[in-house]
């Protein structure tokens, strides 16, 4: 399960693959492939997606990039139905890792039968249930705790006095002449 640290409650740090490690992808669900992933940049804006082919939930933090040891990045969620639906689902583990969707780079080669990527531009990232690369969800920000202020007790408790038949009617007479 992620672990969860002191932040805004919204913001979901995630790896986005495991650097050089091959693994057996597919585009189209059909045919299958080998791909590692050498390098990645995130584009200006990278928006953050419910599934690949799914709705807007959010946006990635770009200067949260970070290339090592592994790729990572902080994910924004919006405060919209969409996003709380992801989050709670984060949160229960029935979404634990995400997916990127990114453009080539000419830079890409293939090795024994690996399509290497490299300079791949990250821009959008789809939560995931089974992603092909390894890509979990680390961490949630969760909001910061409120410090609970003491009151000192009062030994004493005042009641306040008992109200009566008779009150209730000169109020009631009191309201009828105002």
């Amino acid at each position: 399960s992620a672990d969860i640290v002191a932040g805004d409650g919204r913001t979901v740090t995630v790896q986005l693959a495991e650097w050089g490690q091959p693994r057996t992808v597919s585009d189209d669900g059909k045919t299958t492939y080998r791909e590692a992933f050498e390098s990645m940049e995130p584009a200006a804006k990278v928006r953050v997606k419910s599934s690949h082919g799914g709705e807007l939930i959010g946006h990635a933090v770009a200067d949260s990039y970070s290339a090592e040891p592994q790729p990572t990045i902080d994910l924004h969620l919006a405060e919209t139905v969409a996003g709380n639906d992801t989050l709670a689902l984060i949160q229960s583990g029935a979404i634990d890792a995400v997916s990127v969707e990114f453009q080539p780079s000419p830079a890409d080669y293939t090795d024994n039968g690996v399509l290497h990527r490299v300079a791949a531009k990250i821009n959008s990232i789809a939560m995931a249930f089974h992603p092909a690369h390894s890509a979990p969800i680390l961490n949630i920000r969760e909001l910061p705790e409120t410090k609970k202020v003491n009151l000192p007790m009062t030994e004493e408790i005042i009641t306040p006095d008992a109200v009566s038949a008779a009150d209730l009617a000169a109020f009631g007479d009191d309201l009828k002449r105002d």
